[in-house]
């Protein structure tokens, strides 16, 4: 009997850890992280989408102009970057770097002073760092197909990651158009992996419903991020975010649990009569201070958007169906008061 009591004890907090162990992955630009020499001596001014009442109340010095403290102080602890990140995302992939010429890292849009910030933000919230890999065929194509090149841009890559506390790598090549360039991805995510996971560091990639890839590119990949947005029409839609991510499972045999499902943090006009329909957007944060919208609406403005009942169904699909996560783009777009979507998502997932 006691035997019995304990299988069942066990059994419960079994399903309890699986029904709670949904990741939160979020990509968060360079543009949208505060450069540190434009609030010297000023209140901080968070780029990331903060609403004024929520900044931290506090000065940046000298002193601690490099955020390189290893303890955050209490008054910094709360109300910032780092703390509201780092208490509600799991992973961070911070956008990007590029191809450069012959191998080359493309770092142009990659700040130190971010660098320090979400290193604190490792260390004293546990948060996962990957670092995304950007660009069209123009920056791709050149480097992926010669092999010295790949290897070098491999092996450059996996120095910056160990030196910056990076524990993975995130492919956003949108998109290859030919069968050669797309040969070439897969030999791409192939070497990564055989390089990159010998030092405990994934590899994971951007990838649309709409623009498939290779077979053998979705098995190497430790994680599909699925853009399950930017369809026609209103452009994330709780239907075609589902069809999105059963179609990877059922065409290519891709197991959930790789499967990141990507949530909007932006609107779209969604009137394929309008000649600015590819165009014209706005974020969920200047929407929500335009207009005076509930949880249960996704239009506003002519906006397509996904509010916070949307996102909570989206939420618990992914949980119920045992996907690997919720993929944000991107943070900085979000409200941070009673209507942020970043908040609701971890809720439905506590």
């Amino acid at each position: 009997m006691k035997s019995y009591t304990l299988l069942v004890v066990l059994l419960f907090f079994s399903s309890l850890i699986s029904a709670t162990s949904l990741q939160i992955t979020g990509y968060l630009p360079s543009y949208r992280l505060e450069s540190a020499e434009r609030a010297l001596g000023s209140p901080v001014l968070d780029l990331s989408g903060y609403r004024p009442e929520f900044l931290a109340n506090r000065q940046i010095g000298q002193q601690n102009l490099e955020y390189s403290y290893n303890t955050l102080p209490y008054s910094y602890d709360h109300h910032s970057i780092e703390s509201w990140y780092g208490l509600n995302v799991d992973h961070i992939i911070y956008f990007s770097l590029k191809p450069g010429k012959e191998g080359s890292l493309d770092l142009s849009e990659i700040k130190e002073r971010d660098l320090s910030r979400l290193k604190n933000m490792k260390h004293s919230y546990g948060t996962e760092l990957t670092i995304a890999v950007s660009g069209s065929s123009s920056l791709f194509g050149p480097m992926t197909a010669d092999e010295g090149f790949r290897t070098d841009f491999l092996y450059s890559l996996l120095i910056f990651c160990e030196q910056n506390d990076f524990s993975g790598v995130d492919f956003d090549w949108e998109f290859p158009k030919t069968g050669v360039e797309m040969d070439s991805y897969e030999l791409l995510v192939k070497e990564a992996v055989n390089i990159l996971s010998v030092r405990n560091i994934t590899v994971s990639a951007a990838v649309s419903r709409d623009r498939p890839l290779k077979q053998e590119i979705y098995n190497d990949l430790h994680t599909l991020n699925l853009m399950a947005y930017d369809f026609r029409g209103r452009h994330s839609t709780f239907e075609s975010a589902i069809e999105a991510a059963e179609f990877l499972q059922i065409a290519y045999k891709v197991p959930p649990g790789k499967i990141n499902l990507g949530i909007p943090f932006y609107g779209r006009i969604f009137s394929g009569l309008n000649p600015l329909y590819w165009t014209k957007s706005m974020i969920y944060r200047d929407i929500r201070d335009e207009y005076n919208i509930k949880p249960s609406q996704d239009e506003a403005g002519g906006f397509y958007y996904n509010g916070i009942d949307t996102v909570r169904k989206k939420t618990n699909y992914a949980r119920e169906n045992k996907l690997g996560g919720i993929m944000i783009w991107e943070l900085g777009q979000d409200s941070l008061d009673e209507f942020s979507l970043l908040k609701a998502i971890r809720e439905e997932i506590q």
